[in-house]
């Protein structure tokens, strides 16, 4: 590898985190503008709450939710440098009502310092941004799910047309594996009693 290359590589290795989550951040921010849309029309029915949920097994951690998640993301376009250490990335979704669920899982290779503080703050940034940026509010504290420590985030940001989206995430690392549960809702009771229970049953089959 030439001076310039690992020059560039080893730049890389500081912002691989960023720009993958910058990435997930953009698709999220997208999906709570099609949230937003929606929202023009009413809250979510509430007998989404007691119609049966399934567990679903999805990117390495299981899930209650309605109906299956999708494959949205394949590996984001980055640098050459930036590829070289990043192992898998994959991004899944589904909806309950008006209230959209995702769940991503980006493994990195051996030696990238990974921060899960910046992959929780980034995704949420970047899709207040996609919103507009309007009274974006962000805050998080740990916590923990089976036996891996984490952190709980909420966000929220203006709707157009009146309202709030709010952002809930779950983000999990194991080794050089990240884990994020992201659920986005309009803030009514409903919308916050799906996003509770949703991130309630967030587990990681042994």
């Amino acid at each position: 590898m030439s001076p310039e290359i690992r020059g560039r590589a080893t730049a890389a290795v500081g912002l691989v985190v960023m720009i993958l989550v910058l990435a997930i951040g953009g698709v999220i921010g997208r999906e709570a503008g099609r949230v937003t849309t929606r929202a023009i029309f009413g809250d979510t029915n509430p007998d989404v709450l007691s119609r049966p949920w399934t567990t679903y097994e999805v990117a390495g951690l299981s899930v209650e939710a309605l109906s299956p998640f999708v494959a949205q993301l394949q590996m984001p376009e980055v640098s050459e440098a930036v590829m070289e250490f990043v192992e898998t990335y994959e991004f899944h979704t589904t909806e309950i009502g008006t209230v959209n669920v995702s769940v991503s899982r980006a493994t990195y290779r051996d030696g990238v310092d990974v921060s899960v503080e910046g992959a929780a703050q980034n995704a949420a940034q970047e899709s207040a941004r996609a919103m507009g940026m309007r009274d974006f509010s962000y805050s998080y504290e740990e916590t923990r799910v089976d036996d891996l420590s984490g952190l709980f985030s909420r966000y929220s940001v203006a709707a157009e047309g009146g309202g709030t989206i709010e952002g809930r995430s779950l983000t999990f690392r194991r080794g050089q594996t990240v884990w994020q549960v992201q659920v986005l809702f309009l803030s009514t009771p409903n919308g916050h009693q799906i996003a509770a229970r949703v991130l309630e049953s967030v587990r990681f089959p042994r």
